[in-house]
């Protein structure tokens, strides 16, 4: 098996340091003793792993002409996109570099004034040299929740007695064991004040470690931009006003102007002489190690960007040939999306190119091997593929906040609209505008009845407008997320204004799902709306988690890849989405059958449909949903009883209730009795539990539960259960004690409000089953009151257009009913 090449925070040697290979001694000391050319250990014995790592370096930055190091590495190997996040929103060096030691999630929590990431220092020379800080970390990623072990990797390589050598501050960290130490021999970089400190020694170091190791991790610094400081400030030198050789206006010396600002180095600059920099330093290290094999036949080389460049989250490179690996594109089990890659996967692959995956826990293997499709494919051809995918995120990322704003509040001023609609104040005031009123009720202060009065008669003459406008816009806010998915068919991100064109896309697929819902048949059906929506949402959702959730990477309402969630199967917007769909689209085929008298094939019909979608989202080649199930089994399983008219007991919600428990529990064994390689993340959530890290997964779960309250959405939810418990259900239990709905006969034409339970029978039912699914849902979830109010935002637009179109088809056949026969 190949080795494997990590090269960390790249040391900057000069190209032509690199084809000279000068031999001067290295600076460092080894972990073991002084390890020099003239003292060096017998070459070590199987295939050769060296790890690259640098940071803040994209594919946007890589090209034939300005860095053919890394090109190389696109020509010769297999690429992806690195997705770098840790457990903070952007990543630092050290805490790409700790994820690396620990396999997992964790982070430095720097935080000096100006200064957001710590600057790496040389490990201590001598027998056994320490990592500084590593105390500071150790404390800091105990209190993070992820179970993650820093040290992990140190410790295996240290117990497989795997000669290994670290090059640079982040590759100590990267080799060191939990103790602090590094495992193995360790190099020193001359210390400097930038995140690249000169490295004029690369090729020296180089030499010494492929004469004694066969693992080799290189620190070669990292790329940054101005605001960004990694680097430590140095303040400018006072000038001495009364020098000589100092111009000044008073001595008639005209300064050009703009001057300092055009010798101000700007970001840009800074960020590619940084990039030119680490170029130098990979065509350094593959010089070196073409030298002792020039075929790379017993190498491996790994390249890892771990860290971002700047405060704004991006997809870094990575890179993998020698040792026959093909050329192709990149792509692991963790994230199952070709192209990408976690910073997660980098253990894992090391661990499997050095037979070391026994040798570490079960917690720093939450990743998955670097695999390649080995397409063949031109360099150029994948690294533009790669670039446009990091595009697509980050022309998605600024739109995300304000799209859920607005989302937010459209659905809000909908529910507000409905909430006065069903008021007593406003069947008041629309009482007293009729010119016949059939209820006449004494007049109540403040601002609602305000309102109510001037609306009132207005709406009053004009119903048929009213219930057309609200059944429309229940259907185009409903069909709003379904719309963000259908968005990404086409290439939006790629136009001169992207989010003018997502803006048309979005709108237009509303516009033609809105159309088709309103037309005949649609129109005349009761559940028209309903089936429309909900069966696209669902089939969409359905065809795109079951061919790979291409659609839901960097959509709207989908997964956002620089955030390192779900790349595949159902995350826990699409859960919400799916639950709310189908359940709505079960109703509304149990329905037909109820009506009919066929309750028995109802049911059935329900439980088909339920145990589709329970498929769908639990199983672990598909959905992979750990929380899903849970919440979907019952809810199918309740609205099936009441398809059934059956009565439902305590017994019966228990059994339910543990049924949910059995399946998911079920999924997750069956995961994890796959291959380690194969299995997703619910067979990784037994292994968890086996470790005994079930605590620190609840613990996660409840922290963020309770952050979601602070998210916008969270208003949605809370709004929306309130709409229906509060607005809805209230008149809708009136109407059912009274003889009739005459406070509402102005839009039912005198029919009684409760006839709705008479003509969909399965209308209350399927709006229980729902609650269901998103209350637990929202339980047993880490996105907590984000899955109620996604749920919400469908269900409730969804309830409306559905009254609002009752109601129009009995006014309609009132106006039928009365016309004289010609």
């Amino acid at each position: 098996m190949a080795g494997v090449l990590l090269l960390g925070p790249l040391v900057a040697p000069s190209a032509a340091l690199a084809s000279a290979g000068t031999t001067a001694t290295t600076t460092g000391t080894a972990g073991t003793g002084a390890t020099t050319a003239d003292t060096a250990s017998p070459a070590p014995v199987g295939d050769r792993v060296v790890l690259i790592g640098t940071g803040g370096v994209t594919w946007d930055d890589v090209s034939e002409l300005g860095t053919p190091a890394l090109w190389s590495l696109a020509q010769d190997g297999s690429i992806g996109n690195l997705v770098v996040r840790s457990v903070r929103s952007t990543t630092c060096p050290a805490d790409g570099w700790l994820a690396l030691s620990a396999g997992n999630r964790a982070a430095d929590e720097f935080n000096a004034k100006s200064i957001p990431c710590r600057l790496l220092e040389n490990a201590d020379t001598g027998t056994a040299p320490a990592v500084p800080a590593w105390d500071d970390y150790l404390t800091q990623v105990a209190d993070q929740s992820f179970s993650a072990v820093p040290g992990a990797f140190g410790d295996a390589v240290a117990h497989a007695g795997i000669p290994a050598t670290a090059i640079g501050p982040g590759a100590a960290i990267a080799l060191s064991t939990t103790d602090g130490t590094v495992a193995g021999d360790y190099l020193a970089t001359a210390q400097g004040t930038t995140p690249i400190p000169p490295t004029a020694n690369l090729a020296d170091s180089m030499t010494t470690a492929l004469e004694s190791s066969r693992l080799i991790v290189v620190d070669s610094g990292s790329a940054r931009r101005l605001g960004y400081a990694t680097e430590l400030k140095v303040p400018p030198e006072p000038v001495d006003p009364e020098a000589t050789d100092t111009p000044t206006e008073e001595e008639g010396e005209e300064v050009e102007p703009g001057i300092e600002e055009e010798l101000e180095p700007t970001s840009d600059m800074i960020h590619a002489q940084d990039v030119t920099t680490i170029d130098n330093n990979v065509a350094t290290i593959l010089a070196s190690l073409r030298a002792d094999d020039p075929a790379l036949a017993h190498t491996t080389v790994i390249l890892a960007s771990v860290s971002d460049p700047a405060t704004t989250s991006r997809l870094n490179i990575a890179a993998m040939l020698g040792d026959g690996t093909p050329v192709g594109t990149l792509t692991s089990r963790s994230t199952r999306q070709p192209g990408f890659v976690q910073t997660t996967d980098v253990l894992p692959t090391l661990a499997r190119l050095l037979d070391l995956t026994d040798d570490l826990p079960r917690s720093a293997l939450v990743g998955s091997p670097f695999t390649s499709d080995a397409s063949g494919a031109s360099a150029a051809a994948r690294v533009d593929a790669l670039v446009d995918a990091e595009r697509h995120a980050l022309a998605t990322a600024p739109l995300i906040e304000r799209f859920f704003l607005l989302y937010c509040v459209v659905n809000l001023l909908l529910f507000a609209a409905v909430s006065l609609g069903f008021s007593r104040r406003f069947v008041d005031a629309i009482a007293r505008s009729s010119a016949t009123p059939p209820v006449r009720a004494p007049a109540r202060p403040g601002a609602l009845h305000g309102l109510a009065d001037r609306l009132a008669p207005v709406l009053s003459r004009a119903p048929v407008v009213v219930l057309t406008a609200l059944r429309a816009a229940g259907i185009a806010i409903a069909a709003i997320p379904v719309a963000t998915l259908l968005a990404n068919l086409a290439p939006w991100w790629r136009a001169s204004t992207p989010s003018l064109a997502l803006t048309a896309i979005i709108l237009a697929w509303i516009a033609a799902i809105t159309a088709v819902a309103v037309l005949p048949p649609w129109r005349t059906w009761l559940f028209g709306p309903v089936v429309i929506v909900a069966t696209l949402t669902a089939v969409v959702l359905a065809v795109d988690v079951a061919t790979g959730a291409h659609l839901q990477v960097s959509a709207l309402m989908g997964i956002q890849s620089t955030v390192a969630g779900r790349f595949y199967g159902f995350n826990n917007t699409a859960f919400a989405l799916f639950a709310t769909t189908t359940l709505l689209l079960a109703a509304a085929v149990s329905n037909w059958l109820v009506s009919r008298g066929r309750r028995g094939l109802a049911a059935v019909a329900v439980l088909a449909i339920g145990a589709v979608a329970v498929l769908l989202d639990g199983a672990p080649g598909i959905g992979a949903d750990f929380g899903g199930p849970p919440a979907l089994v019952p809810a199918f399983a309740i609205l099936a009883l009441l398809a059934a008219g059956l009565k439902v007991t305590w017994q019966r919600v228990v059994g339910v209730l543990g049924a949910g428990a059995v399946v998911v529990i079920g999924f997750a064994v069956l995961d994890w009795l796959r291959p380690p390689a194969e299995r997703t993340h619910l067979g990784a959530f037994v292994d968890t539990v086996l470790d005994g890290g079930l605590w620190d997964v609840l613990v996660r779960k409840v922290e963020s539960n309770i952050a979601t309250f602070s998210n916008p959405l969270a208003l949605v939810g809370v709004a929306g259960l309130l709409v229906i418990l509060f607005v809805l259900a209230r008149p809708l239990r009136a109407a059912s004690k009274a003889p009739d709905s005459e406070p509402y006969s102005w839009l039912t034409e005198g029919a009684p409000l409760k006839q709705i339970t008479t003509d969909a029978p399965m209308f209350t039912p399927g709006v229980i089953s729902v609650g269901i699914a998103l209350g637990i849902g929202t339980l047993v979830n880490d996105s907590g009151v984000v899955i109620l109010a996604v749920g919400m935002s469908v269900l409730v637009p969804l309830i409306a257009a559905t009254y609002a179109g009752w109601m129009l088809t009995l006014r309609a056949k009132s106006r039928t009913q009365v016309r004289p026969h010609p």
